[in-house]
């Protein structure tokens, strides 16, 4: 069976999220009295009687044919265009509208094309007295169907083009009155609008909204499993993936590694913002297994990525530890901005298994990295806790920009802990977050009453803060010490013993 990882990126932020300053969705004038819509994920190209989506066209079935495409609401912005070195073929000052409009495509009825949190909007505005059952959408290039939700999909080779389902509404005096309406698939790419009883004396308006996404593996026949396990941003909002491919054929450019060596190769993909330029992606792993569980990226735009390896031919640079010396250990890369080189690459681990699960970033460009181990021989430097605990304890480790070994230490009890998830502040204070069975985790250097009181919300979640110098006792409550506290989460132990993480295996996941 055969799989393609994917990325949507139209999903709307919390107004309480922290989001990357980013170009809002615009409207450039193009050839021929054509636009293109950008800031979206991938151009919307229109033109006269319809717009064009990577390889699929939707047609205003039956329209006027002299009906214009207006661009309105001027922004301040502009773009320039400097190709080549021909200045002749420059474009400079190509202005910005925030809207479009096709004016009378049928009789008394315009449609309108609108950007609202990078997503496209259109609405099609209904006068008093017009016939909204003239609006027919043909498509070209893929053929639509409905879901359960109302949704109109059409599934290309690029990926999912989703209208949602519309709003209808009429705009009373003084009020909004919402009108029942949806999809109606009148042929096999046709489609047009079911509308409930409304009053043809107001103006209607139709409302659906237009997303869709982006797919990156490998294609058949040379296609296998892809997994991308964790992205991340830049400060320019270009997107990173990494993952785990299987596939031969996986999609590369400006690749470090052109081949996959093993029977699964880690790899790391740059998008631009739209997520629909693919900006590098390259193969990264040796004649074994790898998987690449987190990412990072620094203010330069190099990308960070660790995880799982296996093979004895991994490569390295400026490695503190350059070969596996177990069955699989965990290993942390650093590449350049542009995916060409390595900055540094290491493996890290001891005698069994080994693998990082979160990586975090500070101001300085040093490198946090948190995860699971079962082996006895871990390297640790300057750790709070010297020696395993039990059957895996979880570790955390610091790497210098260039990557030498800061600090690692264990973490953990007499049964099984691991680290998912690393966050680290402004003053390189390492917060972690996990699972565990173990009912002591807390080291024994913990006075007994106080390691007794943590322990009966240690399991199965829990939650550390590490200062920058990480060897020092580990204090419950409000007793904390010069170094490190330690803070419980207690989690629903049911929720979690129902559904166990899929990752809590050291070796390779199923």
């Amino acid at each position: 069976m055969t799989a393609s990882l994917f990325v949507i990126i139209t999903l709307a932020a919390s107004s309480a999220q922290a989001v990357t300053p980013r170009m809002p969705l615009r409207f450039e004038p193009a050839a021929h009295g054509s636009y293109v819509a950008l800031g979206t994920a991938g151009p919307v190209r229109f033109q006269a009687g319809g717009l064009t989506i990577g390889q699929t066209r939707m047609q205003f079935a039956g329209a006027n044919a002299n009906a214009a495409l207006v661009a309105e609401s001027p922004t301040q912005a502009t773009s320039n265009y400097l190709n080549g070195s021909d200045s002749t073929q420059w474009r400079t000052a190509v202005p910005h509208y925030a809207r479009l409009r096709y004016h009378n495509l049928y009789p008394g009825i315009d449609a309108i094309f609108y950007g609202n949190d990078r997503q496209i909007e259109y609405d099609f505005l209904v006068a008093p007295g017009a016939d909204p059952s003239m609006i027919r959408l043909q498509f070209e290039g893929a053929a639509p169907r409905l879901t359960s939700d109302g949704s109109l999909v059409l599934t290309t080779a690029q990926g999912e083009i989703v209208h949602r389902k519309p709003v209808v509404y009429q705009q009373g005096t003084g009020r909004r009155d919402t009108i029942a309406g949806s999809f109606v698939l009148t042929g096999a790419r046709e489609v047009r609008f079911y509308i409930g009883y409304y009053d043809p004396k107001l103006p209607l308006v139709i409302d659906p909204v237009l997303t869709y996404s982006s797919y990156l593996g490998g294609a058949a026949p040379n296609s296998a499993e892809d997994i991308a396990y964790a992205a991340a941003r830049d400060a320019e909002g270009n997107i990173y993936i990494a993952g785990r491919t299987a596939s031969t054929n996986f999609p590369l450019r400006g690749a470090l590694q052109t081949t996959n060596k093993g029977s699964g190769d880690a790899f790391v993909a740059k998008f631009d913002p739209t997520g629909q330029t693919l900006l590098y992606a390259t193969y990264f792993g040796g004649g074994s297994l790898e998987y690449a569980y987190a990412i990072a990226v620094d203010a330069q735009g190099q990308a960070h990525i660790a995880g799982q390896t296996g093979s004895r031919d991994f490569p390295v640079k400026n490695a503190f530890q350059p070969a596996v010396a177990g069955l699989n250990n965990a290993f942390l890369t650093k590449l350049n901005a542009e995916g060409s080189a390595m900055v540094f690459s290491t493996v890290f681990g001891g005698e069994r298994n080994d693998v990082i699960y979160s990586l975090a970033l500070d101001d300085f460009g040093n490198v946090y990295a948190g995860g699971g181990t079962n082996s006895e021989k871990l390297p640790v430097k300057d750790g709070m806790q010297s020696k395993t605990g039990g059957n895996g304890d979880a570790f955390a480790a610091k790497f210098s920009p260039t990557g030498e070994l800061f600090y690692s230490t264990f973490i953990g009890g007499p049964g099984t802990d691991i680290i998912y998830a690393v966050a680290v502040d402004q003053l390189g204070n390492l917060t972690m977050a996990g699972v565990t069975n173990s009912p002591n985790m807390l080291p024994p250097m913990l006075p007994a009453r106080r390691r007794s009181e943590a322990a009966m919300h240690s399991s199965p979640g829990s939650t550390a803060r590490v200062t920058p110098t990480s060897s020092s006792a580990i204090s419950a409550g409000a007793r904390v010490t010069k170094r490190m506290r330690w803070r419980s989460i207690p989690r629903a132990t049911s929720t979690l013993a129902a559904t166990p993480s899929p990752r809590t295996s050291l070796s390779r996941p199923v």
